[in-house]
């Protein structure tokens, strides 16, 4: 889980440094948004369904803003759990 933020935060630096089309990385982080929220719903019992639609229409509409806001809240989540048991 800590590997796909890590590699959202580094699309972000591929976009701010200019190796990037805005396109790209927003489509990479969602991309790995999705995989952590199947896990975290998979391992922690939270549903996905509606975090996955919502990033579904921030990549329509380009809102790398709305994506970026939702990264920093799952690495916020992730920070605070990622101690606690999981469920296998």
């Amino acid at each position: 889980m800590d590997r796909r933020l890590w590699l959202c935060d580094k699309w972000f630096m591929q976009l701010q440094l200019k190796k990037t089309e805005e396109k790209d990385v927003y489509h990479g982080c969602v991309k790995s948004m999705n995989i952590f929220l199947d896990y975290r719903a998979k391992y922690y019992g939270i549903k996905a369904l509606d975090e996955k639609n919502l990033l579904s229409g921030y990549l329509n509409t380009n809102n790398g803003a709305g994506i970026k806001s939702n990264l920093t809240e799952y690495k916020n989540w992730w920070t605070v759990n990622k101690e606690k048991q999981i469920n296998l």
